[in-house]
């Protein structure tokens, strides 16, 4: 991975439930962001601001 700057309409890619994320995904879409997040479920409320959702196990 090299030291690259995400720019407004990149795509930003969480994993995980935790708080930070809620907020992270939050923050990235006002400020123009696409978002992915893969969860552990569908209630999980990172999901709520996303783009793309994706659901598994993470030791799958």
């Amino acid at each position: 991975m090299g030291n690259e700057v995400l720019f407004p309409g990149d795509t930003l890619g969480i994993i995980g439930d935790s708080s930070n994320g809620i907020i992270l995904a939050q923050t990235a879409k006002r400020l123009g962001f696409k978002v992915i997040v893969y969860a552990t479920n569908e209630g999980s409320p990172t999901l709520a601001d996303a783009d793309v959702k994706i659901v598994g196990d993470f030791s799958d």
